[in-house]
Parts: C-alpha cells; structure tokens; sequence
C-alpha cells in the first residue's frame, strides 16, 4: 500500500495518484492532526510520498527530501514546511530509517541561565552568579537556521527565560518563521511589554511554584516574593485567556504537606493541570534529606487527598506513579509528625549551600559509553523527546533532553547542520541503547518516563 501525505486535501489532483497503486490512502495535515493516521495506518510495509505542487516525493530517498527541504528553505512557505517535516520525522521512527534527514520540531532553548532566585533544589544555589550569561547572538543565528522547519520553541533551561536580553528581539525572529511559543518560568518578572506577544505567539506556560503558602514558597524559592507570582498569574489570566497555564511543583520534605494546597491554588489561579516532579537531590545543596524517598507514606497520603481533590476540582494531575503505595494510617501519621517537627526546624535557618567555581550550569560532561551503559530496564521504541527536539543552552551547549543536566551531546556552534548532529557519536550512543530494547542509564530518574506521558516509548 502507497500513503500520499500533504497539507491540505484540497490541492490533491487524483490524475496523480494512479502512478501508484489502487491502494493508495491520502492524508492530509488536517486529518492529521492528532496523529490519527499514525495510530490507524503506520505501518513499516508501506510506502510513504509527500504531495507537493502536483508532483511526488518518497519520504524514503535522499534525494526528494533534500531537495523539498532546499525548496522549502528558499521560500517562505514556513507552514507547509513544518507539516513536511513533522511526517518526516514520523515516517523515519516507524521505517526504522537510519539516516535522519528530518529537522527538530521542538527545539527547547535557554536565552539566559541568568536567574533571579537561589532555589534550595536547582544548580542556581551553589554558582557564582556573576558568571551568568545571556545567548550570543551568533549562537542565536545556529538556532535560527533550524526555525523554518521548527514549529515550537520552549524558552527553557536553568535560568529564568524572562529575564533574558533583547527577548523582544527573539520574539520577532520566531514570529517570522510561525514558530510558536511555550515558556518554563518562575513567574517572577513579567515586563508589560512582553504581554502582546505572550496573548499572541504563546500556547503554553508552566510555573514553576513549589510553596503554596508564603512562607514555604519564599523559603524554597529564596529572592521571590510569593504576593508578585500570584499578581502575574492575575495578568495572564485577564490579559492572555487563551494561554495554557499549567503549574510544575517539585516535590521534598518542605512542600509535600502542601500537595492539596496546590490543587486548590490552581483553582484559583485558572490553571487546568498540576505537575508533581520528584526532586533530585544535589550533594551541593546538601539536601539529599530532603528527598520525599525518604517519606513514602506521607507522600502517597498527600498526593491521594491532592489527586482526589483535583478530582473534584476538574483539574488534571500528572505525578510519578511510583509515589503512591498503600500504607497503614498509623504509619502515616506518624510520619506527619515526623515531618512536621523536621519543617518547624529546617524554616529557623537558611541552608547554606556550596558554591563551586564550576557549578552545574557550567560543568556538563560529555557523553560518553558508560555514561549511557543500559540501565537494565527494558523498554519498546525511542523517547520522543530524544528523536524529536532538541536542548540548547545558552553558551549553545546541546543535551539529550532538558531532564539530563550532567552530560553535553556536543555545541550547536560545532556542527554543520542538523544532520551533521544525528549522526554525531553521542547521537548514536543513545539511538544504540534504544535499539537493543534498554533504557539509557542517563534516563532512570527521567519525568517524563515516570509521568507516562512519551508516545512512543513504553517501559516493559
């Protein structure tokens, strides 16, 4: 069976189709939406074709795609494109191909990792903040080049995307392309000229708040003002209705008695969903205590009365499922007490944290074998986030995703295109523990896998 692709069905010219065979099956990009054509029709038998000013290209020879991309590159059809190269990208997953040719559909990109809080938890608490900087506009100019193709940017990274230089400037380059926007903020700076394009470019913002009451908020956030964040989830609401706004709290010892609370803040607030990270502890924040492994039972109770209530509330909740287990309320209880008295004590002090002259924001190590040695846990097919976008940060240091903040799959400013970067050797490092059905060791402590949210991963 041949599958013709295109965007729209309305420019399809059956004469066309007869080169082919009478199984032929046509989709266009509005059907396409929600990938249906991928859950009813994929399959590694057929042949796939793009549709493009009444001629044919196989999204399986070099030599099409290459040329599409050039055509494509040299106009401003910028919305075709990245039609183009979403079925490209798909196409390459479920033919197995193993060259690909396709571009990033999301490319998640930290403009600065300046940032105006110590967070207890984030790598901003143990450097020298001096050292902070913005992306140089020639690293900017490699990014650029990918953004014909590109259908979403995530301002995203260690540093908070708002407070990042000339951002107006950005704005514009990604409105030119079509690009569409999602930010990862703090919440914390709102300039008011960032508003009209906020309503305008943006379909998503998480906010990252892990207090729920001032008192907590300003103690793991230190530098914030908790009464700021709740006046610009006001702004947003009034001023941008049609973004998304989603809340990321990572869970520890300090915030976990406040899982319920944040359903009911984000009832308030206009937020839709509640995200629930686990943290990762970092020896240089000294606060591995704080991890909620160390409070399992008082965990699972929290997220039961936050899941029950956000149940009631119509709001969506995302967590590790690992987090709830079944425990006696004794146990339970005891741990309350626990905890409670461990908080009444922690909040008397500020913890005081190491600052390295190389902290992780600045230290990422390159991948290597044993950094991606199979962890021993079978899965079926490969991360979306892996094959389908990519993270930059702002010196243009690339990584395998946003969740892995210890290795460096080499520097934009490095290579010569996009495929100069798929077939570099850390690429193929990951690509090979996939292929032989094991999750890279670098993902264990992945989100994304434990909030069961990747398409086309699944963990046996």
């Amino acid at each position: 069976m041949a599958i013709v692709l295109c965007e729209k069905q309305e420019k399809i010219n059956k004469d066309l189709l007869n080169q082919l065979s009478e199984n032929t099956v046509v989709f266009s990009s509005d059907y396409y939406a929600g990938k249906s054509f991928i859950k009813q029709q994929a399959s590694s038998e057929y042949e796939y074709y793009y549709l493009y000013r009444d001629k044919l290209y196989s999204l399986e020879k070099t030599e099409d795609i290459k040329y599409l991309q050039r055509v494509f590159l040299s106009g401003d059809d910028y919305a075709e494109a990245k039609t183009f190269n979403e079925f490209l990208a798909n196409i390459s997953r479920i033919k197995g191909l193993n060259q690909w040719l396709f571009y990033p559909m999301i490319i998640q990109l930290e403009h600065t990792n300046r940032c105006n809080a110590r967070c207890i938890m984030c790598g901003h608490a143990n450097v020298d903040k001096r050292k902070c900087f913005d992306m140089s506009n020639d690293t900017f100019s490699k990014i650029e080049e990918l953004l014909p193709f590109c259908k979403y940017v995530g301002l995203h990274g260690y540093g908070e995307p708002f407070l990042a230089k000339d951002l107006i400037g950005k704005f514009e380059v990604y409105k030119k392309y079509g690009v569409r926007l999602y930010a990862n903020t703090n919440l914390s700076y709102l300039p008011d000229a960032y508003i009209p394009y906020i309503a305008d470019m943006f379909d998503e913002i998480n906010v990252s708040i892990d207090g729920f009451t001032k008192r907590t908020f300003e103690f793991i956030r230190q530098g914030l003002i908790f009464e700021k964040v709740t006046e610009n989830f006001k702004i947003l609401t009034e001023r941008c209705p049609n973004v998304t706004l989603n809340i990321h709290a990572t869970l520890m010892r300090q915030n976990i008695l406040e899982a319920p609370m944040a359903i009911e803040f984000a009832y308030q607030n206009g937020v839709k969903k509640v995200v629930f990270n686990e943290m990762i502890p970092l020896d240089a924040n000294g606060n591995r205590n704080d991890s909620i492994c160390n409070y399992p039972a008082v965990t699972s109770y929290m997220l039961e009365l936050a899941v029950n209530r956000a149940s009631e509330l119509g709001i969506k909740v995302e967590f590790p499922c690992k987090l709830i287990g079944k425990y006696p309320m004794n146990e339970v209880q005891q741990q309350l007490d626990e905890i409670k008295k461990l908080n009444e004590e922690e909040f008397l002090c500020n913890r005081e944290c190491v600052i390295k002259e190389n902290g992780l924001l600045f230290n990422r190590k390159p991948l290597v074998k044993e950094s991606v040695a199979c962890s021993g846990i079978k899965c079926k097919g490969i991360c979306d986030v892996f094959q389908q976008q990519i993270y930059v940060d702002a010196d243009g240091t690339m990584a395998a995703c946003c969740v892995d903040g210890y290795h460096s799959t080499g520097n934009i400013n490095s290579f010569k295109g996009i495929s100069d970067y798929w077939t570099s050797d850390q690429v193929r490092l990951l690509r090979e523990s996939f292929e032989v059905g094991e999750l890279p060791s670098i993902c264990r402590q992945c989100n994304y896998v434990y909030l069961n949210n990747l398409n086309h991963l699944r963990i046996l």
